[in-house]
């Protein structure tokens, strides 16, 4: 399951630009693994 690491990795990111930045990567990179 990707919701635990997704949890803690919302925590351990400051919330700002490179934060919504890393969001929109970490999102699509999501999105390939389901899509594997």
């Amino acid at each position: 399951m990707y919701v635990p690491f997704y949890l803690a990795y919302i925590e351990s990111v400051p919330r700002d630009t490179l934060y919504l930045t890393r969001m929109s990567q970490y999102a699509a990179d999501i999105r390939t693994a389901c899509a594997i």
